[in-house]
């Protein structure tokens, strides 16, 4: 089974992340379009907060394992992201509307996911994480690492 934790803002519930951990199941390797979906939707996220609205955060993807991690506001050289000249004040209007962006790209996901999970509940499976929780029920996540997610960068 895939599972899906979300990880929200305690403060303001905002959703700052997610974590997928497991395989669907539902078919054989390379020929699972369960797995396939989840995977599809979850990477198109992490581009959209990556490449589109060059958000700060990170993204790991191991076999069996993707945790995102986006952290609200402001920017982020060190996370190798290009920094808009105007996004450098956490409270300009750029910040805020690159805030708004990220939440509809976590909320859609939330939506497509939780469809997906009501069409093949015995593969997919999506909660929200308890408040310190690192991902997956406490899983630990895979040690070998895959390509990462940003190849073309």
């Amino acid at each position: 089974m895939v599972r899906i934790e979300f990880h929200r803002n305690e403060t303001n519930g905002s959703i700052r992340g997610f974590t997928v951990c497991g395989h669907a199941g539902a078919g054989s390797r390379g020929n699972d379009i369960v797995c396939a979906a989840v995977s599809a939707l979850t990477q198109a996220c992490v581009l959209g907060l990556q490449r589109v609205l060059q958000l700060p955060g990170e993204a790991e993807w191991r076999q069996g394992w993707l945790s995102c991690r986006y952290d609200g506001g402001g920017t982020s050289p060190a996370a190798g992201l290009p920094v808009a000249a105007d996004s450098r004040d956490a409270d300009s209007p750029d910040t805020e509307r690159r805030e708004f962006a990220a939440q509809v790209l976590f909320r859609t996901l939330f939506v497509a996911l939780s469809d997906l999970a009501a069409t093949h509940p015995q593969h997919v499976q999506v909660t929200w994480a308890p408040p310190g929780s690192t991902g997956c029920g406490g899983r630990t996540k895979p040690e070998v690492p895959h390509a990462s997610l940003d190849q073309g960068e």
